[in-house]
């Protein structure tokens, strides 16, 4: 029987006949050491030094959308009689703790050492995921999101909140609503001019006076309407 391939990566399986093993058996331990998905950021004990691991590097996708590239760590020292979670932060931090920070963060792996060398070694990375439309997070240069968004300040101020499926919108911590119904601008009479300000009628009530005066207020009322239009806020 001649050698043989396997169908999705092409390794080579050698024919029991065959002599020399060892080099198609290489083989296939170096493709499979190129593999992206199998090798990138990937933890592993350390060659020489028993409490340590390194870590591969590798390309990941930033929170807003980007790529970037990790350099590998050679050694990370891992603390005696201890159980640690590795991870790479947004920016490319390489960091490790007693557990996963609720700060964005890719997890690589949890790493636990007894008083002299490492005794597991976990691996936490999570391969593939969901991307395009409709996905956790918007697309960096556009897109549709389905699910409910809250934006808060730094201090926990709720400064927006949208429901998409509800068509909703709520601003500064005002439960979300739908769009207003259209309201019409209001029509003057015609007889005077607005300006900057509210006139005083005097003890004649001038009609000029009083006309002009409402001409002001329809045109600042008309305005603020025209305003919440332009936002959507209110229906045309």
């Amino acid at each position: 029987m001649p050698t043989s391939f396997t169908p999705n990566l092409g390794l080579r399986k050698p024919a029991q006949s065959d002599l020399d093993w060892g080099v198609p058996l290489n083989e296939n331990a170096d493709t499979l050491d190129r593999l992206a998905p199998l090798q990138s950021l990937f933890v592993t004990s350390h060659d020489s030094i028993d409490l340590a691991v390194k870590v591969a590097p590798g390309r990941y996708r930033r929170l807003d959308g980007t790529f970037a590239w990790f350099a590998g760590a050679p050694l990370l020292a891992i603390p005696p009689s201890s159980s640690q979670s590795i991870w790479l932060t947004d920016s490319g931090e390489l960091s490790f703790g007693l557990a996963y920070p609720n700060t964005p963060h890719i997890p690589l792996a949890v790493v636990t050492a007894d008083s002299t060398g490492l005794t597991s070694l976990q691996d936490d990375r999570i391969g593939l995921g969901v991307g395009g439309e409709g996905s956790e997070y918007l697309l960096r240069q556009g897109g549709v999101i389905s699910g409910s968004v809250v934006v808060e300040s730094t201090s926990g101020t709720r400064i927006l909140e949208l429901n998409p499926s509800e068509s909703t919108l709520g601003f500064f911590g005002v439960t979300p609503a739908v769009q207003f119904p259209a309201i019409p601008n209001l029509v003057g009479n015609g007889l005077g001019a607005p300006s900057g300000s509210v006139l005083a009628a005097g003890p004649t009530h001038d009609a000029a006076i009083l006309d002009a005066n409402f001409a002001t207020l329809t045109a600042r009322l008309n305005a603020v309407l025209e305003l919440l239009r332009a936002y959507g806020l209110l229906m045309s």
